[in-house]
């Protein structure tokens, strides 16, 4: 590996560890809390089941203070909207009874009986999200029929709309002609409009 690049890993990691230390370090703030909580009470929906919190109680400010150790309010509260979009769409597998915010960040993931040390939560991460995972089989075929669609579909070219301007100053003596004789005068105050060369030719020729 060129020594510029290890440099560059060597360089990014060294921050990484920085900004964590710093984060740790940081004083917390309740008003963080209250905007994790107001974020995730704002995704309830209608009849859907939402699970929301009337105030901060002191268990939902602890669990929300370990987190903000390492994770930042946006990153929590970006996590949450995407919880939340597998939760309400129909689109998506979701098979677990509906949480609190405080289940939300609490729950471990599970392989078969072992609980692993990674949070549920952390896979709605932006960076760890992935929409595909949460398809119902329905979903992705219905995905699939429609990319499918549309790669047989013909593309469209765009209309090639002439002005109106175009359209008389290609027209010939003889359609111009007609034009101006038809019933009505209409056609005479085109030509006068796009075409007065002719129109002082034709006043003259029929004056």
């Amino acid at each position: 590996m060129p020594s510029e690049i290890k440099a560059a890993i060597a360089s990014h990691e060294a921050k990484y560890h920085l900004d964590q230390k710093a984060r740790r370090q940081r004083p917390l703030k309740t008003e963080d809390c209250q905007k994790i909580l107001d974020h995730w009470n704002a995704q309830k929906k209608p009849k859907s089941g939402w699970k929301t919190h009337r105030s901060l109680l002191p268990d939902i400010v602890d669990v929300i203070k370990i987190h903000l150790r390492k994770w930042t309010t946006e990153q929590i509260c970006q996590a949450i909207s995407n919880y939340a979009k597998v939760f309400h769409g129909k689109e998506y597998r979701w098979t677990y009874k509906k949480w609190g915010l405080k289940e939300f960040l609490n729950r471990h993931i599970k392989e078969g009986p072992k609980i692993l040390d990674d949070f549920q939560w952390l896979r709605f991460l932006p960076n760890n999200f992935v929409e595909y995972d949460w398809l119902t089989e329905a979903a992705i075929k219905a995905r699939h029929s429609e990319s499918n669609r549309a790669k047989e579909e013909p593309i469209q070219q765009p209309v090639d709309r002439k002005s109106m301007a175009q359209l008389f100053e290609e027209k010939s003596d003889e359609e111009l002609l007609r034009e101006w004789n038809k019933p009505g005068g209409f056609g005479r105050i085109l030509i006068e409009r796009y075409r007065p060369d002719m129109a002082k030719a034709l006043a003259q020729e029929f004056e």
